[in-house]
């Protein structure tokens, strides 16, 4: 996924119409969707390595090997 440097559509949400604030809703959603679809072998980001999100410090956690190691290492993350 590349960055793409154009207009943040929450700073233009409010211009739209109504029927295209749905239609994008709409696509957001399925794109959730198809990600949440994705099988994983093991808890962490979908191209495995090191996760990176708000509740981990800034040195990431993981991976883990599964969901149990997840669960013991999590509150040390946090």
């Amino acid at each position: 996924m590349d960055y793409v440097d154009r207009l943040c559509l929450g700073d233009c949400w409010d211009q739209l119409s109504p029927e295209l604030q749905k239609n994008i809703v709409t696509q957001v959603a399925a794109i959730v969707n198809q990600l949440q679809s994705i099988p994983l072998v093991r808890p962490g980001g979908i191209c495995g390595g090191m996760s990176r999100v708000i509740c981990f410090s800034d040195y990431g956690a993981g991976p883990f090997v599964d969901r149990l190691e997840l669960g013991r290492g999590l509150p040390s993350y946090l």
